[in-house]
């Protein structure tokens, strides 16, 4: 009678091993950033690529007819949470969740706040190098805004698209500094983000 009692223990000690390597280490039924969910997850910021891109032509709210000129951030992530959202049968037990893949879509934790642009550069007469230019831009919708995942080769997720919609008066390439606020308080900034205005 010992035997099958001790068969059995071993099994169920068995199960719970196999449970706890095999099962997410963390579940946040409701992580507070909309990522409690199976479709998407929070992600805290490690670093912010800007980079300048250049479209086709239209109208922009300056007024003007010309190229549409853009500065795109790439974010560089570390996902938060660990999802469990299916059931995994195992054996007499089964009260553990397998670790649901990669969801499709990303909040920030730590959510932006602000974005501040700087010139670096003479833009124009009124905005000269170290004035406050973000009015230019269109900035995106940083509460609202999922990012969808577009991991490229580096690894990096998502982007923004900083829109200039207003041209400087000469061609040539203009230098701006970008700096991110979070609700945390924490800030990043980027210098050095160079846009090349030639038509």
């Amino acid at each position: 009678m010992r035997k099958p009692i001790i068969l059995l223990l071993a099994f169920c000690v068995f199960n719970l091993v196999f449970i706890s390597l095999n099962s997410c280490k963390k579940v946040y039924p409701d992580d507070g950033c909309g990522g409690g969910n199976s479709s998407t997850a929070c992600v805290d910021i490690n670093d912010i690529y800007l980079k300048s891109y250049i479209s086709g032509y239209d109208t922009l709210k300056s007024g003007v007819y010309g190229r549409q000129y853009a500065i795109v951030a790439k974010y560089d992530v570390t996902q938060t949470i660990c999802f469990r959202t299916k059931k995994r049968d195992m054996g007499f037990i089964n009260v553990a969740y397998a670790c649901s893949p990669v969801p499709p879509s990303y909040r920030f934790n730590d959510a932006i706040s602000e974005v501040q642009i700087i010139s670096q550069d003479d833009f124009d007469s009124t905005h000269t190098a170290g004035i406050d230019i973000t009015e230019y831009f269109t900035l995106p919708d940083f509460a609202a805004e999922t990012l969808y995942d577009e991991y490229n080769e580096e690894g990096r997720i998502g982007s923004h698209a900083f829109l200039l919609e207003y041209l400087p008066p000469n061609k040539g390439v203009y230098k701006f500094s970008f700096k991110y606020k979070f609700a945390s308080g924490r800030v990043i900034e980027k210098k050095d983000v160079q846009l090349n205005v030639w038509d």
